[in-house]
């Protein structure tokens, strides 16, 4: 999946990932999903009141594009069985400019000459 965010995304905005499907039941279907380390994202389990478990990928720190523009991540999601089963996927995150930079001069003074007539 390729998700995009605006550099400006508040922490804590959470996003739906869509679920791992495994055709077994009981402690052979999907019991965990796991995160590869990151500085940025983190990932919550939850479960609705019937039962339906899902996951969302969770900004945890600010982003800034102008020092990464994208990032890769890979989430697993493994089965209760045993052996245990698991299956990987890479989720590619492109963040997006916001206009959240002054522009600047490279120096405090400029100077310039011209002779008359010119």
């Amino acid at each position: 999946p390729i998700l995009e965010m605006v550099e400006t995304t508040v922490p804590r905005t959470r996003f739906a990932l869509e679920n791992a499907r495994d055709p077994d039941i009981g402690t052979n279907a999907v019991r965990s999903y796991k995160l590869s380390p990151n500085q940025h994202f983190i990932l919550e389990e939850k479960e609705s009141s019937d039962g339906y478990r899902y996951v969302e990928l969770v900004l945890e720190n600010v982003l800034d594009r102008e020092k990464q523009s994208h990032h890769h991540l890979i989430l697993t999601a493994s089965d209760g069985g045993d052996p245990i089963r698991s299956s990987t996927v890479i989720i590619n995150i492109h963040v997006l400019d916001a206009n959240d930079n002054l522009p600047v001069f490279t120096q405090e003074l400029y100077k310039s000459r011209s002779q008359e007539h010119t």
